[in-house]
């Protein structure tokens, strides 16, 4: 397997190998810089905006897997029980450093450092924000950030001879699976641990909300499905908007990148609370994309237009 990208596609491609079926081997991964688009960019102009010191360039990366299948277990002595398999790991995210939520170091990439020259400070990720102008060159807003659903929802249940089975819904490929206690849910790591329906004795049947709770057996807390309402705890979603074309909605994920205006961007990161997004913008001539932190805009009030305007004219 062979892409380009930076340190998190590698990182959430190996996590995807551990929610396989089979098991399987990573060989070998080489890493090695990515191919400049053009080696004639021109550099930044001079003045207020940002210089960039540090940039995370893109690497390409070469991944050699094996897939392991397994064949069919030996016979053991009598009375033996088979070994439980052991619990996969995953490459968790960076934590950011002391100095701020921007100095992020990934394994094969530095963050974005640039230094301000109105201030004459570094700063890392988000430094770009801060400068006067910014925000304006960057067409995109952010209008809001929610919680994206669980990739796994309990749309229902079925009884059948006394035995009790959920309906799981699968949001990224939209297979349905109906799964009992101990059954896997399609061809996914994640397992049901406990079913149950919550009936009050003078409740319909078919009113009865159902309660599952699924693990995938790494560590952490199993997650709790219900069919009263979905279970969040996804990849946050962000919407954008543009500020000059009125009809552009967008809804996006970090990483998630599109074309506007002539100009290419891409959300590096997406926070729930408080609602932030960084986006990167890279125009036809520039150098170095254009770093900027986004914050919704805070509600209008209606009574606000109505106090300015006695605020304006003297009015009680």
């Amino acid at each position: 397997m062979i892409f380009a990208g930076r340190t998190p596609a590698l990182r959430h491609f190996l996590n995807a190998l551990t929610a396989g079926a089979l098991p399987v081997l990573v060989r070998d991964v080489a890493v090695e810089p990515a191919p400049a688009a053009d080696a004639r960019r021109s550099r930044p102009g001079a003045g207020d905006a940002p210089i960039p010191v540090a940039r995370s360039e893109e690497a390409r990366f070469t991944v050699v897997v094996e897939v392991v299948q397994l064949a069919a277990p030996l016979a053991g002595p009598t009375g033996a029980t088979p070994a439980d398999p052991p619990a996969s790991a995953s490459w968790p995210e960076p934590p950011a450093q002391h100095r701020g939520p921007g100095w992020v170091y990934e394994l094969f990439a530095p963050p974005p450092v640039y230094f301000d020259p109105r201030s004459h400070t570094l700063g890392a990720g988000l430094a770009a924000a801060g400068s006067p102008g910014a925000e304006a060159r960057c067409d995109l807003e952010l209008v809001q950030v929610r919680g994206g659903r669980f990739r796994w929802q309990l749309a229902g249940y079925v009884a059948d001879a006394g035995v009790l089975r959920g309906v799981f819904a699968d949001a990224e490929s939209g297979v349905t699976v109906v799964a009992g206690v101990g059954d896997r849910l399609g061809d996914t790591s994640w397992t049901v641990r406990s079913l149950a329906v919550d009936r009050p004795e003078d409740a319909p049947t078919d009113a009865a909300p159902a309660v599952a709770t699924i693990g995938d057996g790494a560590p952490g807390a199993p997650v709790i499905l219900s069919t009263r309402e979905p279970c969040e705890g996804g990849t946050p979603l962000g919407m954008f908007a543009s500020r000059r074309r009125p009809e552009f909605r967008r809804t996006l994920r970090a990483g998630d990148s599109l074309e506007l205006d002539g100009a290419s961007y891409r959300i590096e990161e997406l926070v729930l609370r408080p609602p932030r997004a960084v986006v990167a913008r890279l125009a036809p001539g520039e150098g170095e994309p254009l770093i900027v932190s986004l914050t919704p805009a805070p509600p209008i009030r209606p009574d606000a237009n109505v106090t300015a305007t006695r605020r304006a004219t003297g009015s009680p």
